[in-house]
């Protein structure tokens, strides 16, 4: 089984999406199970969506990290993304019937909160003796762990990311790269997707620069006053 991260884009219009996907067949033809993105290819058609790996994960726990720090640095406009990412999706929901009956999540939603709150208050009035119980259950964890050899296919994943990402670190960083037109003082236009590297060339503020994304104004003062960005 493998565990991966992949981006699926649309070659028209270049709005992509992110997801985790756990499969036997390590090129099958997974496109994604968001809402938009299948709206998407209803729209433009399959064949102008291509699906890249960016990451393969020795298990589903650091499969999910990963999709979710990747759609957190880059949700927005350009992006079929919906949710934040991290464990969920039908992927999972209907892996495990979360939909179903009285396991349906959202029914047992304030069940489950006021038992994490009790919880909470247990362990508030014991802490002593929880911290303790959770030294205890580290420690078990280091022991069993240390020393054991990994799987073939781990290691295996594990090569598989550090030649891939080695080979191909710009190509995947402009892929997720937003892109941003900024305009000078004087008029003068300019596009790029290294902003933070743009700013520094120039000697400009990168926080000030990039508010303008979003207040859409030019900046009122400092060495960067009267710079404008948008995304693009």
């Amino acid at each position: 089984m493998y565990y991966l991260v992949y981006k699926t884009t649309n070659i028209i219009n270049g709005k992509f999406y992110i997801g985790a996907h756990r499969t036997k067949n390590i090129n099958d033809s997974y496109l994604g199970s968001g809402i938009a993105l299948k709206k998407a290819i209803e729209k433009y058609g399959i064949e102008n969506f291509i699906k890249e790996i960016l990451y393969l994960a020795n298990t589903e726990t650091d499969m999910f990290d990963m999709e979710k720090q990747l759609i957190s640095e880059n949700i927005g406009e350009n992006c079929y993304n919906m949710m934040p990412g991290g464990r969920g999706g039908f992927d999972h929901i209907n892996s495990t019937d979360m939909h179903k009956g009285e396991n349906n999540c959202m029914h047992n939603l304030l069940v489950k909160n006021k038992v994490v709150s009790s919880m909470k208050i247990t362990r508030q009035k014991n802490k002593e003796k929880y911290d303790e119980i959770s030294r205890k259950n580290l420690k078990k964890a280091v022991e069993k762990n240390t020393g054991v050899k990994k799987p073939e296919h781990s290691k295996f994943m594990s090569e598989w990311n550090k030649e891939n990402w080695k080979k191909n670190k710009e190509k995947i960083r402009d892929s997720l790269s937003s892109f941003f037109e900024l305009t000078s003082p004087d008029g003068v236009v300019y596009t790029t997707n290294r902003l933070k590297e743009f700013c520094k060339e120039n000697e400009l503020t990168y926080t000030s620069v990039w508010k303008t994304s979003l207040t859409k104004k030019p900046v009122k003062k400092g060495k960067s006053k009267g710079w404008i960005c948008k995304k693009i």
